[in-house]
This record gives structure tokens, C-alpha cells and sequence, in this order.
């Protein structure tokens, strides 16, 4: 288990791993990857981080357009329109926001803006803990990706590291052995 974990990790690198906006390439796409959203849609601690990351870059001219990604329910859960709403407020214009609400975990999010989107030269904003198993995926699917750390909420800390390490030999299985896709994904959830 930790030598896949080391693999997976592996695919980060100065080359596309940032902490800094301003470091960062000039792209046409962002992709914020979805977190929890409270009853009215304002996005938990970690998510807000990454939107307002993402703001930055987007006003720095990093981006032009921002891919938000996440799980939606038909009860009205939506991460994806609590992070448009954000956006918005921070002054994205509502056509440089493309919503993605099939995002239902890493995977998907990565596979979707690829595929779906066709969207390649990519920047995604994530906490760092994650942003190793986001380029992996990337990196399996022929997708030029950049990661940009976010500010990690340090309260979760262990408990993000502990998760990671199980859901990168997860993203191994998926990517490595299954071959999944989003769509073949997608069907066995309905």
C-alpha cells in the first residue's frame, strides 16, 4: 500500500505542482473541484479556499473560464451552484462559469473536464494533500494539468492525510486497473 501511494504520489513535480498564483501558468481553464456546501450553498471552510485561490488566478489573468465540479442531488444539494453563486459575488461573470454537476469524486471531475468539456491545459485548485492523486489522474488520461495548492483547513488535517493515503490506492484501481470512465461510472450509480 505505501509503495502505491509513493507511485501515485509520483506524479507531481516542480513542473506542475504550484503555491504561488503568480507562478503559475496562463491557461484558457480552471477547475475548482467540489467540497461540501451548507443548506443555503455557502461552501465549507476548505471549498472557499479553493474558490477564492481560483478568484485570484482568474484575476490575474491565469484563467479565462473556471470549471466547477461536484455532487448534486435532486433534493436540492448542489455544490456546483454554491460555488457559481461564489464566483459570481467575486465578480466572475456568470458565462466564464461552467457548471459540472456529474462531479461525483475526483475521478469524475478530472475525466469530465478532459473529456466531456475537452478541455486540456488545465489548472486545478485543490488542498495539497490532494492535488498529488488530481495529477495523477490527469497524467493517466493524457490531460495536461497544473495543480495550485489551496490553504488547508488544519482542523482536518490528520484526518485528510489518513483518508488520502487509502483514496490514492483507490485512484491506483481506478485509473491503473479498471480503466474506469466516467460514463461507465455513471451507469452503475443509477
Amino acid at each position: 500500500m505505501l509503495l502505491i501511494n509513493l507511485y501515485v504520489a509520483g506524479f507531481s513535480n516542480e513542473k506542475n505542482y504550484f503555491t504561488e498564483v503568480d507562478k503559475l501558468p496562463t491557461v484558457q481553464t480552471g477547475l475548482v473541484l467540489g467540497s461540501s456546501v451548507k443548506r443555503d450553498g455557502t461552501p465549507s471552510i476548505p471549498l472557499e479556499n479553493r474558490l477564492k485561490v481560483a478568484v485570484d488566478a482568474y484575476k490575474q489573468g491565469k484563467i479565462k473560464e473556471i470549471i466547477v465540479s461536484g455532487y448534486s442531488e435532486k433534493n436540492g444539494y448542489n455544490e456546483p451552484i454554491g460555488m457559481q453563486k461564489y464566483l459570481m459575488q467575486a465578480g466572475i461573470p456568470k458565462e466564464n462559469i461552467i457548471l459540472d454537476d456529474e462531479g461525483n469524486d475526483t475521478y469524475d471531475s478530472i475525466y469530465r473536464s478532459y473529456y466531456t468539456y475537452h478541455k486540456n491545459n488545465i489548472i486545478v485548485f485543490t488542498q495539497g494533500f490532494h492535488l498529488k492523486r488530481v495529477l495523477y489522474f490527469g497524467t493517466k488520461m493524457g490531460a495536461k494539468m497544473y495543480g495550485m495548492e489551496t490553504k488547508l483547513y488544519t482542523k482536518a488535517r490528520l484526518y485528510n492525510e489518513f483518508r488520502e493515503f487509502f483514496a490514492r490506492i483507490k485512484a491506483f484501481y481506478e485509473a491503473d486497473i479498471l480503466k474506469r470512465t466516467a460514463e461507465n461510472t455513471q451507469k452503475t450509480r443509477k
